[in-house]
């Protein structure tokens, strides 16, 4: 099963202060692609397309996320081929940075490495390193 959490963020600034800098992030995890649930990723996929403008149940509407991170298990074991998740995900309308998870293997790791240079890499979103730790 995978979800798509929405996050809102901004720099920590005192209260006199107004945050100089905001951010919207989506974390997506197991998206198992490939599995007899492509209908949900379909559905993922244009959800996040479409979060943008959306209103929180708190108030104020989503922004345009800044990145998508996918974490791990992001192919369904040898069910479809790697190449297939990247195309698809990379059509999202915002930056995808993603890890491998336990089920995870080459090719899928060989991609990932390919687009990162490593595994192991680091993306700065605003005034925050986020680290993949593969």
């Amino acid at each position: 099963m995978s979800m798509i959490l929405v996050f809102m963020a901004g720099c920590l600034a005192s209260p006199e202060q107004t945050p100089s800098e905001e951010f919207t992030l989506v974390v997506v995890a197991d998206t198992h692609y490939g599995s007899a649930e492509k209908a949900k990723n379909d559905l993922q996929l244009e959800h996040i397309n479409s979060i943008s403008g959306k209103t929180y149940p708190f108030g104020g509407a989503v922004k345009t996320p800044d990145a998508v991170f996918v974490l791990g298990d992001l192919v369904h074991e040898t069910s479809a081929p790697p190449s297939a998740f990247f195309d698809e995900y990379n059509q999202l309308t915002s930056p995808v940075y993603e890890t491998p998870g336990c089920h995870d293997r080459p090719p899928v790791i060989d991609v990932i490495e390919q687009r990162h240079g490593s595994i192991y890499y680091g993306v700065q979103i605003g005034p925050i390193w986020f680290q993949s730790m593969g």
